[in-house]
């Protein structure tokens, strides 16, 4: 039902025009369109050259105010020259008022429907008896947030039951979901407020290793207060319904064991409050080639393997080091002798910037306490990587005889998967030294398994 398009007729207003126009939306695609039809003259028998337009309000035939955001004319056609048709795709839809284009806002929420267990706020139970009966509880469990500089971000969340109506309908539904609402300090844009929420969603992701599936979007004011009833004293924020013309992304099955991270996890961490935001916009590109994996879950084995490898180098680069002249005195200052000679070599040396390579065994090596020390201590692992990434890239026949392939190349995505994962933690505060040493011992185990079959 959702990849059906939701259509809705009414006036819009177009230049100070009032115009006759058809509004539909997709939401699984992620599409918003306004149709506008304008009669033809014979004065102007191909109309007028519509220009893209910042805002226009509309009222639908319900007697719903909109306001559509953004909106950029993508065809212009006439028939017959009796009426021309102009297409507007529209980048953001608000319904319940009319909002100037400067109007800022302090919080977004968003509704979802795959964090529950992420989050531990489930707050729903079934016991079960001997005599086959069972007895289903519910209690909201107190919200928790996370408080940053300028933002805090605040989850809860949000029950309903058909078991508490009377009647009980013959078909009972019963919904838990998480509601995370963002709120700024200070009034911001719709912009500037889309730009934080896909941050914090590309986070929330990365810490599931999926998608983060948003049923429902809604924007709230401070400044925009309503009075219950006329004779009220007090007044009361409105939360807007909220369109962002984005397709919608699905979540996979997967059990709680494969997450990188709790929200408990990150509450309890060390992360650092001023810095959050910095560091999620430096981890932006590189949380981009890591999600491309779970956005597009049937890319090849090849993309994925090339992703992973840019992903390490952009982090070494943004987060570690990306000059010469301190990559040596960072090595020199952290390593042995043996591994200061294996990364500053005559290639390195030589070389202009930091070697793919000199990065790979940096993060390989990483805080020196061997976690792993399987894949850079006395093999050439590191040198297999950084040929396999040159003969997909550059196809160096040189070096084919000395590539990953079939269940190498399988193997070596998982321990870059770890190892990206890894680093990315400790960026953001987070201890899973531990989960890595259980993963990459849950991956020795299945390779062993697999020898002996």
């Amino acid at each position: 039902m959702e990849n059906q398009d939701s259509r809705f007729s009414g006036k819009f207003i177009i230049n100070d025009e009032e115009k006759i126009g058809n509004l539909i939306y997709n939401k699984e695609n992620g599409v918003i369109c306004l149709f506008i039809d304008n009669k033809l003259s014979s004065e102007e028998p191909f109309g007028k050259t519509p220009q893209n337009i910042e805002v226009i309000y509309g009222e639908i035939t319900s007697g719903h105010k909109v306001t559509l955001l953004d909106c950029e004319v993508v065809s212009h056609s006439t028939k017959a020259f009796l009426y021309s048709r102009v297409r507007y795709e529209v980048k953001f839809l608000i319904w319940g008022e009319h909002f100037d284009k400067s109007f800022k806002f302090n919080s977004i929420i968003l509704k979802t429907t795959n964090l529950l267990e992420w989050s531990n706020l489930r707050g729903i139970s079934a016991d079960f008896d001997n005599k086959s009966s069972s007895l289903i509880n519910h209690c909201f469990k107190e919200a928790k947030k996370i408080e940053l500089e300028d933002y805090t971000i605040i989850f809860k969340t949000v029950f309903r039951s058909d078991l508490f109506s009377y009647p009980i309908p013959e078909k009972a539904i019963t919904e838990e979901h998480l509601i995370i609402t963002i709120e700024s300090i200070k009034d911001i844009s719709i912009k500037d407020l889309v730009i934080i929420k896909n941050l914090v969603l590309d986070f929330i992701s990365f810490s599931i290793r999926n998608n983060v599936e948003i049923s429902e979007m809604k924007l709230n004011s401070n400044n925009k207060k309503l009075k219950l009833n006329t004779d009220a004293d007090e007044e009361y924020c409105i939360d807007y319904d909220f369109i962002i013309a984005e397709q919608k992304l699905t979540a996979y099955k997967q059990s709680i064991h494969d997450y990188n991270f709790l929200l408990s996890d990150f509450l309890n961490s060390n992360y650092n409050s001023k810095d959050f935001f910095d560091n999620l916009v430096k981890l932006q590109p590189v949380l981009n080639l890591y999600l491309m994996l779970t956005r597009y879950p049937d890319i090849p084995i090849e993309i994925i393997f090339l992703n992973l490898m840019q992903a390490l180098e952009t982090f070494h680069a943004r987060f570690i080091c990306n000059k010469k002249i301190d990559f040596k005195k960072r090595i020199e200052g952290r390593y042995k002798k043996y591994y200061c000679d294996i990364i500053w070599n005559k290639a390195q040396q030589g070389a202009k910037d930091i070697l793919l390579l000199s990065r790979i065994y940096d993060m390989l090596l990483g805080k020196y306490d061997g976690l792993f020390d399987e894949y850079y201590h006395h093999t050439n692992f590191p040198e297999q990587l950084r040929n396999t990434r040159n003969y997909f890239t550059h196809y160096d026949e040189s070096r084919k005889n000395n590539i990953l392939v079939g269940d190498e190349l399988e193997e070596a995505i998982s321990i870059l998967m770890f190892l990206l994962e890894y680093h990315i933690c400790s960026i953001m505060g987070i201890d899973i030294r531990q989960k890595t040493v259980e993963r990459l011992n849950y991956r020795k185990y299945l390779i062993s398994y697999k020898c002996k079959k």
